[in-house]
């Protein structure tokens, strides 16, 4: 087995540049930290974020790809979703 050369790429889009306390991207992937195989195909996200506070926001992201190597489920597809808080400066 081989797999093909990889570059880690994430490119994005911002859709809300103009509000101060909403974060909303769409970003395409093969960066991301959770991620384990399979780094050559991307992921595509929807991330966003609300601060309450100036600085400290709650953050959310839903993610979809290709399933791995070792896919036993029906779908091939995996989808995942975090949580958080996310801090800015």
């Amino acid at each position: 087995l081989s797999e093909p050369v990889n570059i880690l790429y994430e490119a994005g889009f911002r859709c809300l540049p103009d509000q101060e306390k909403w974060d909303l991207n769409i970003v395409v992937s093969n960066s991301r930290l959770c991620e384990l195989e399979r780094f050559y195909q991307p992921s595509l996200i929807v991330e966003g974020a609300y601060y309450p506070l100036d600085m400290l926001g709650i953050y959310a992201s839903a993610a979809l790809k290709r399933a791995g190597v070792f896919n036993i489920s029906s779908n091939s597809y995996q989808e995942y979703i975090s949580l958080g808080i996310h801090y800015r400066w």
